[in-house]
């Protein structure tokens, strides 16, 4: 504790900068020697930091991309920035719906094939709250909706789209599900499910190709933690000094989702595990 307070208190002489140069960096060659070029991943979350970094890696590693979210204007955004040879499709789904899920994600299964699902798609709702009782209930369940069921629902409906073909989800869980602090939150609750998920999806689902995988990030570099681009990275309480990157983070699942990573089923990664 004491240690903790005196870090709190000592500015870090140190200044890294998480740049729009760093980003490029992490996306100037491929982590899966190319084994999913052409391979169809769906994003879910994906105007998101981690969602825009998800979306430059696969995109680095030859894939199509199908890419969800809520607002048009990020989509078109996100598309506009980075589609120069029409290999993102956008899908416009209120993840807190599920009947928005089903209609929209549900009718493009109809024509459409996805390799990889990566449901990366979540809010913090009343994380910062100790307790869930704390947190109200149209808050509890819009967490709950938008981490977990919505990555149920895209799941369901992925897995029974796939016919005798490979299917590979890769769940974006958090740290947070290992910690007490958050598991008493709606955030940490349904983080803390993510995990069950992954694991029954192996359970019921492997005979048919179907392998889940989860990743568990500790602080990364993004808006929902406080930082931006051109910030001060340093000084991070893990035992790396600094919080994980979004590029990070989209590396690992692009390797959860090639034959690099095809034996780690139910495998579980936190970056940058907290000091205690």
């Amino acid at each position: 504790m004491i240690k903790r307070v005196i870090k709190k208190l000592i500015k870090s002489p140190w200044v890294v900068k998480y740049t729009e140069s760093v980003q490029a960096a992490y996306c100037s060659g491929t982590v899966t020697n190319n084994s999913i070029e052409g391979k169809t991943v769906c994003i879910s979350g994906a105007t998101g930091d981690i969602g825009d970094a998800m979306v430059r890696r696969f995109l680095c590693e030859g894939c199509n991309l199908v890419v969800i979210g809520r607002s048009d204007t990020k989509l078109s955004e996100l598309k506009n920035k980075y589609d120069t040879d029409s290999r993102i499709e956008t899908l416009l789904i209120d993840l807190s719906d599920a009947e928005s899920i089903e209609k929209v994600y549900g009718e493009y299964l109809t024509n459409h094939k996805i390799d990889v699902l990566i449901n990366n798609a979540g809010v913090l709702g009343g994380a910062r709250e100790k307790r869930f009782r704390t947190v109200s209930k149209e808050e509890l369940l819009n967490t709950w909706n938008v981490n977990i069921k919505s990555a149920e629902l895209l799941s369901k409906l992925t897995i029974n789209s796939v016919q005798n073909t490979g299917l590979t989800i890769v769940n974006i869980s958090s740290i947070c599900s290992q910690f007490n602090s958050f598991r008493y939150s709606p955030y940490g609750i349904s983080k803390s499910a993510l995990i069950g998920l992954t694991k029954d999806i192996n359970n019921k689902f492997s005979s048919k190709g179907v392998y889940a995988k989860c990743i568990l990030p500790g602080s990364v570099a993004t808006k929902m933690g406080n930082i931006k681009v051109g910030d001060n990275i340093v000084g991070n309480n893990n035992v790396l000094g600094r919080p994980a990157l979004p590029e990070e983070i989209a590396a690992l699942a692009a390797i959860y989702s090639s034959d690099i990573g095809r034996y780690c089923v139910s495998h579980m990664v936190a970056s940058a595990i907290e000091k205690l």
